[in-house]
C-alpha cells in the first residue's frame, strides 16, 4: 500500500504485514537500511533502493512496526502510551517550554507555564501526542495544563470507540475541569486528575481527585529511594483501567487524611505513615463516584495497578510498609514477610465494600508488585522486583538469583501456580516494569527499562534469544522480554534503544494491545542525541530539543494462537452430495477433518467429501501448530 505495507487479502479478510525495518550494527550502533517489499506475481521479496554493507550482516525486521520521536523543540519527557482498536498510538510525557507540536485546532496549542522547582528547573505541561497506526503522520497533538503549576501523565486507556482517557496528576488550580465535573477545585497539594478526550482530540470531561494533601504522587518528587520510591520514575505510579460498561477504574495513592472516600466501603479512613493506597470507580461522564476506598496499613502503602473482570470485581497489586496490610484467610501469605517493602494483591468486590481476597507476596527482603493482569479463568499474574530469594516453581525458565519475578496466583489467591525470577543475578534489580500482558494462549510478556538513570542496576547481561531485533546493549535500554505459556521457556527478548543515549521512561504505564504489539513510551535522546531507534517515514527521526523527547515505539510480536477456518462449497443439490472444503485456516502444521457422518477423519489441508444421504451434519475443524 502508500505505506509500504504488504497487505494479502483472503477470504477472512485482509492480513497486513507491516513495511519492513533493516538495519546493520556497527560497534554497537545500529544504523538503518532504506527498505521496501517487492512483490513480483505471487513471490515476495525484499528491496534495497540505496544498498547496504555486504561486508555487515544485515538484520530485516518485520516487527519493528514503527519508532519515532515527537520532534518538539522544548526538552519533553516520556512518560506513558496507549494504543484504539484501529491501531493509533498515543503517547504522553511532559514539556518544558513552547515548541511542542501541537496540531491545527488542538485543545490547546500554545504552552501555560507552570512552576520551576517542582521538581526540575522550569515549570511543565502534559504534552498528548496521537500517531496513526504506520507512525508516518499525527492525527492530533495538544499541551494539557494550567498555568499555576504543573501537570504529569501517569497513565492511558481508550474506549472501544477511541475517546482517551487520560489518569495524572496536577499542583495547578487551573487545570483544564468540565462542567458538572465529580470535583471542580483543586483541594491542596497535588490532586489526581482524570481527563477524556474525544477520539479527534476535543476536551469531553475533565476532574479533579484529590484531598488536602497530595494524591497521585508515590512518597515524593526528589530523586533519592525512600520508603516505596524505589525506581527514578516510581513516583508516577498508578494505573487507569476501564470496565465492560466503559466505568472508569483508577489505582493511586494518597497522602490526604481527607481524601474523598465514599460510605460503607471497605476503609473509610486513613491507615497512617506517609501515604495509603487509594481505589476508586468514576462513571464515563466523570461526575458521579461509584465507589472510593482507602488501601493501606500503619506505615506507606501504594496501588500500581488495577485490573476488572466481567462482575466487575476489582484485582489491584502495589507495594507496602504495612505490617497490618489487610490480608483475608487461607491467601498464600497472609502475613507481612518482611524486609524494607512487601508486594500485595487485593480482590475487591464491585461495590467497593469488601476484600475478596487479599495477600501480601514477596520475601524477607525488599519486593513489590507493579504490574497485574488476568487470564481467561481470572488466574492472576504479577511482574515486580525483589531482593530476596523468590520462589520458583519446578519446571520454569528462570535466572539464578534474578532480581525481578513473575507469578501466577487462582483467583482466591490460595495457591501459588508458577513463580520464577529473571535477570542478570547481581545484588541489584535490573529493570523498572513499565508493561504487562498474558495473552489468550498464556503466553507473557514483559517490558520495562534499566541503566545509568536508575538508581542500580544495568541492563548488561540480560538474555536475549537468536534472531532477535536488538541483541546489544550500552547498559541503559529499554527491555522486551516474552515467556511461553507456565513461564516453560524463554520465546523472545530483546533490547530497544540507541548506543549513546540512556533511554529511560518518567514513570507511567505503556501497553501490549491483544495483537500482542506494544505501545511504548520513552525518554529518549536525552543530551540532545538522536539514537533512537526510529523508522523511514515517522513524524520525526530526530530529536529537536536541547535534551530529551517522548520517543514511542510499536512493535510487533508474532502471534503463537492458531485459527481455524473453512468455507463449504456444495457441488451438487441432489444425493449423494458433494462438498468441497477450503481451509482458511491460519497458523497450523498439521489439519483433521471430522465431517459428521461417522466417515474416516482426513488429514488433508483442504478436503473433498461426499454425503450419502440427506441430513444435517456438524463438521469440525481441528488444527494444531506443533
Amino acid at each position: 500500500d502508500v505505506n509500504g505495507n504488504l497487505v494479502l487479502v483472503t477470504s477472512l479478510g485482509e492480513i497486513q504485514e507491516m513495511a519492513p525495518y533493516a538495519f546493520q550494527e556497527y560497534n554497537g550502533a545500529l544504523k538503518k537500511v532504506d527498505c521496501n517489499f517487492n512483490l513480483e506475481g505471487n513471490r515476495v521479496t525484499f528491496d534495497f533502493p540505496n544498498g547496504y554493507d555486504a561486508e555487515v550482516e544485515l538484520v530485516i525486521d518485520p516487527s519493528l512496526i514503527f519508532g519515532s520521536y515527537t520532534g518538539s523543540f522544548a526538552d519533553n519527557f516520556g512518560y506513558t502510551a496507549t494504543y484504539d482498536t484501529a491501531g493509533n498510538l498515543y503517547g504522553g510525557g511532559i514539556v518544558f517550554a513552547a515548541g511542542y507540536p501541537t496540531s491545527t485546532g488542538a485543545f490547546q496549542t500554545t504552552f501555560q507555564g507552570g512552576m520551576a522547582g517542582n521538581p526540575f528547573p522550569s515549570g511543565f505541561d502534559i504534552g498528548i501526542t496521537k500517531f496513526n497506526p504506520a507512525g508516518t503522520a499525527i492525527v492530533w497533538s495538544t499541551y494539557v495544563g494550567g498555568t499555576t503549576n504543573n501537570e504529569q501523565p501517569q497513565s492511558l486507556i481508550t474506549t472501544e470507540n477511541g475517546d482517551l482517557y487520560i489518569y495524572g496528576r496536577t499542583f495547578s488550580s487551573d487545570y483544564p475541569i468540565t462542567t458538572g465535573a465529580y470535583q471542580t477545585l483543586l483541594a491542596g497539594g497535588s490532586d489526581i486528575v482524570v481527563t477524556k478526550f474525544s477520539g479527534s482530540g476535543t476536551l469531553a470531561r475533565s476532574t479533579y481527585i484529590g484531598g488536602s494533601g497530595n494524591d497521585g504522587l508515590n512518597i515524593h518528587t526528589s530523586f533519592f529511594q525512600n520508603s516505596l520510591y524505589f525506581n527514578y520514575g516510581d513516583d508516577a505510579r498508578g494505573e487507569i483501567m476501564l470496565d465492560n460498561q466503559a466505568n472508569v477504574y483508577i489505582a493511586s495513592c494518597t497522602q490526604s487524611n481527607n481524601f474523598p472516600v465514599t460510605s460503607g466501603v471497605l476503609q473509610s479512613s486513613f491507615g497512617g505513615g506517609v501515604q495509603d493506597g487509594c481505589v476508586f470507580r468514576l462513571d464515563s461522564s466523570l461526575t458521579n463516584m461509584a465507589w472510593s476506598t482507602y488501601l493501606g496499613g500503619a506505615a506507606d502503602d501504594a496501588a500500581y495497578s488495577i485490573k476488572v473482570d466481567a462482575s466487575q470485581n476489582a484485582f489491584v497489586a502495589g507495594g507496602t510498609n504495612s505490617t497490618n496490610f489487610a490480608t483475608t484467610n487461607g491467601v498464600v501469605q497472609a502475613s507481612a514477610p518482611g524486609g524494607t517493602a512487601d508486594g500485595f494483591i487485593s480482590q475487591i468486590n464491585a461495590t467497593g465494600t469488601a476484600l475478596i481476597a487479599s495477600s501480601y507476596i514477596g520475601t524477607s527482603a525488599y519486593d513489590q508488585c507493579f504490574f497485574l493482569e488476568l487470564d481467561a479463568a481470572r488466574n492472576v499474574y504479577v511482574v515486580g522486583q525483589t531482593l530476596g530469594t523468590f520462589p520458583v516453581s519446578p519446571g520454569v525458565y528462570s535466572n539464578a538469583n534474578g532480581k525481578q519475578f513473575i507469578a501466577r496466583y487462582d483467583p482466591g489467591l490460595t495457591t501459588t501456580q508458577i513463580s520464577t525470577v529473571f535477570g542478570v543475578g547481581n545484588s541489584t534489580i535490573d529493570i523498572s516494569p513499565t508493561a504487562f500482558l498474558v495473552d489468550r494462549c498464556g503466553f507473557i510478556y514483559v517490558s520495562g527499562w534499566g541503566g545509568s538513570v536508575n538508581f542500580q542496576g544495568t541492563t548488561v547481561g540480560l538474555p536475549t534469544t537468536s534472531g532477535t531485533f536488538q541483541s546489544t546493549t550500552d547498559g541503559s535500554d529499554v527491555y522486551l522480554l516474552v515467556l511461553d505459556p507456565d513461564a516453560a521457556g524463554l520465546q523472545y527478548a530483546s533490547f530497544y534503544g540507541g548506543a549513546t543515549s540512556a533511554e529511560h521512561v518518567d514513570g507511567g504505564t505503556s501497553r501490549f494491545d491483544k495483537e500482542l504489539r506494544i505501545y511504548q513510551a520513552v525518554c529518549a535522546g536525552c543530551g540532545a542525541n538522536s539514537d533512537f531507534p526510529t523508522t523511514v517515514g515517522a513524524v520525526s527521526q530526530t530529536n529537536n530539543s536541547t535534551n530529551c523527547n517522548l520517543g514511542v515505539f510499536k512493535f510487533a510480536f508474532e502471534p503463537q494462537d492458531v485459527l481455524a477456518s473453512y468455507q463449504a462449497i456444495t457441488l451438487d443439490s441432489c444425493a449423494p452430495f458433494p462438498v468441497s472444503f477450503t481451509n482458511n485456516s491460519i497458523g497450523g502444521v498439521s489439519f483433521e477433518w471430522d465431517f459428521g457422518d461417522a466417515s474416516p477423519v482426513v488429514n488433508t489441508f483442504n478436503a473433498f467429501h461426499i454425503y450419502q444421504f440427506p441430513g444435517t451434519y456438524t463438521v469440525t475443524l481441528v488444527v494444531t501448530d506443533s
